[in-house]
């Protein structure tokens, strides 16, 4: 009699067994036939690099070879599908990175394209406009690519140093035998040519950005204050290299400056920022490096 209790009690733990085993394949198989039909369902996001998005020209730095292309594809998901190409697949592209694109490559994608990557800070004023009168502005997402944050504000850095040392001046007088001193009075020679000492004196950056952090970094080394302007701010803020300022502080900041640069994106707000009555406010002969 035992026996057969325990025989009858060994047969309903493995029945339930199995059919818990069985609810729990189903359960699975369930989950994986649900998540594969999903991932049928859901379209790749497609991104194109535009190799001719110049207005018709490619522009090296802008380009990726396809050795980039290649990285880039191992870094991002596989549900991301990226092509390059001077030509468009038509009402195929859902991120389009270019910076000037014609009007007939936006015609190309206008029904697919859901956003625009421009290569660079700002958003250029043709483009605008195309989009403008495609009817394409409300519904397009724009961004910004800052991958060359570092060369543009080593640029400011070196056009801030040809000016301040009159570099071209003193590269003039050189070709035409003139040894003279620069910057630093010599006997024999009353007036030097004059050179800005950069130590202690003020920079003023206007646009506190990808490119203006890059700058203030610099000049706060060459022992410079730095002053800057960020439009997304309200009040003052300071970091460890510059003192940060609403942009309604500008025309307190201009007579402090003895050298500003422009790290502001060109748009309609920004045109025209600097003119004859901000330049008047200075104290100093300024050294204004526009970007």
């Amino acid at each position: 009699q035992d026996r057969l209790a325990c025989n009858y009690w060994r047969e309903r733990c493995l029945a339930s067994m199995r059919w818990f085993l069985l609810a729990a394949s189903s359960i699975v198989l369930s989950w994986w036939v649900g998540r594969s039909l999903a991932r049928g369902r859901r379209r790749k996001l497609r991104v194109h690099f535009l190799k001719k998005g110049h207005g018709g020209k490619s522009m090296v730095g802008w380009t990726p070879t396809d050795q980039h292309l290649h990285a880039i594809c191992r870094k991002l998901s596989s549900d991301v599908l990226v092509t390059s190409g001077e030509d468009l697949p038509r009402n195929a592209v859902d991120v389009l990175v270019a910076a000037f694109p014609t009007r007939d490559q936006l015609l190309q994608v206008k029904d697919s394209i859901r956003a625009l990557l421009v290569p660079f800070a700002g958003f250029p004023p043709p483009t605008r406009l195309l989009l403008k009168e495609l009817g394409m502005s409300s519904k397009l997402v724009v961004c910004n690519l800052h991958h060359n944050a570092p060369m543009t504000a080593e640029l400011a850095v070196a056009l801030c140093l040809a000016a301040s040392k009159q570099i071209f001046e003193a590269d003039r007088k050189l070709r035409q035998h003139d040894w003279s001193s620069r910057g630093i009075p010599c006997e024999g020679v009353p007036d030097p040519l004059p050179m800005l000492l950069l130590q202690g004196k003020v920079a003023l950056v206007v646009g506190y950005g990808e490119v203006g952090q890059r700058v203030a970094r610099i000049m706060s080394a060459f022992g410079m204050e730095v002053l800057a302007t960020r439009a997304s701010l309200s009040r003052v803020a300071r970091d460890k290299h510059a003192v940060v300022h609403p942009p309604a502080d500008l025309l307190s900041l201009l007579p402090r400056a003895n050298v500003v640069f422009l790290c502001v994106p060109l748009t309609s707000g920004t045109s025209k920022m600097l003119g004859r009555k901000e330049l008047a406010m200075w104290l100093l002969p300024p050294l204004v490096s526009p970007l």
